[in-house]
C-alpha cells in the first residue's frame, strides 16, 4: 500500500497559450489555481511455477483539477470549436489494472491485462475530459532456440471498449479491437525484426485523439529491420 500527496501549480501553456490546435481553438486562463492532490494505491503480486499474477487498485482525489474542456462555443473567424483551461472544483480518479501471465511450456506463454479508470467531478457530477476507456491486451509468445539462433514471436489482440462515460459536449467512442505480430531472430550479433500491426487494417479512432472529423488511427504497417550490435 502507498498513499501520498501532491501539488501542481499551472503551467504556461494552461495559463497563455492562445491559438489553434488540432480541430480547435484552445485560450488558456491566467487565473488558474494550483492543484492539490490525495492519493492511495494497493497493490497485489502471486508467483508461482506456471503462473504470474499481479492486481492494483487506486484512488485519487484532486482539488482545482486542471483540464482543458469544450466550452460548446464556436470561434467566428475559424469555425472551430472553443476549448478552455478550467479548474474543476474536486475530481475523483480510480481505477485498477490487473495482469495473468501462465506458462503452458517454456516455449509458449500467455500475458492478459485489462485497465480501467473513471474520473468525475464529484461536486458537479459530471465526468472528465479525455479519460481512457477499458483496455484489453491479450498476448500469446513463442520463444525458441534453433541451432544458435533465438527466435521470440508475439501476437497481441489489443482492444479498447467503447467510451461512453464522457464530459459535457464530448463525443463518445466506439470500441475496437487491433490484432498485431512482432518477431525477432537473433544469431550472434546480428538481429532481424519483423512486425505487422493492424493486421486486419482495421478503421478506428482511439478516444484520447480529438481528430474527429476522420478515423485517424494508422492501417496496416510492415515494418522490417536488421541490426548488429558492436
Amino acid at each position: 500500500m502507498n498513499t501520498g500527496t501532491s501539488f501542481r501549480s499551472p503551467s504556461l501553456l494552461e495559463r497563455f497559450f492562445y491559438g489553434v490546435h488540432q480541430d480547435s481553438v484552445n485560450i488558456g486562463n491566467p487565473y488558474l489555481h494550483p492543484e492539490r492532490g490525495k492519493d492511495i494505491d494497493l497493490g497485489y503480486r502471486f508467483r508461482s511455477k506456471r503462473i504470474d499474477f499481479s492486481a492494483g487498485l487506486f484512488r485519487t482525489v484532486i482539488e482545482n483539477f486542471i483540464e482543458i474542456a469544450n466550452t460548446g462555443e464556436t470561434d467566428p473567424e475559424s469555425g472551430l470549436e472553443v476549448w478552455k483551461w478550467l479548474n474543476f472544483t474536486k475530481v475523483v480518479l480510480k481505477g485498477g489494472e490487473l495482469e495473468f501471465h501462465y506458462h503452458f511450456s517454456k516455449s509458449l506463454s500467455y500475458t492478459g491485462n485489462i485497465s480501467y479508470v473513471i474520473a468525475r467531478d464529484v461536486r458537479k457530477r459530471e465526468y472528465i475530459y479525455e479519460i481512457p476507456p477499458v483496455i484489453l491486451n491479450n498476448t500469446l509468445i513463442f520463444e525458441k532456440e534453433f541451432n544458435g539462433v533465438k527466435a521470440r514471436v508475439r501476437f497481441v489482440a489489443h482492444t479498447e471498449c467503447r467510451q461512453d462515460r464522457v464530459a459535457e459536449f464530448e463525443k463518445e467512442t466506439p470500441g475496437f479491437t487491433g490484432y498485431n505480430l512482432y518477431s525477432s531472430a537473433t544469431f550472434k550479433d546480428f538481429r532481424l525484426n519483423l512486425a505487422v500491426t493492424n493486421i486486419t487494417d482495421k478503421s478506428y479512432h482511439r478516444h484520447l485523439s480529438r481528430v474527429r472529423y476522420m478515423n485517424d488511427g494508422m492501417g496496416r504497417s510492415i515494418q522490417i529491420s536488421l541490426t548488429k550490435r558492436f
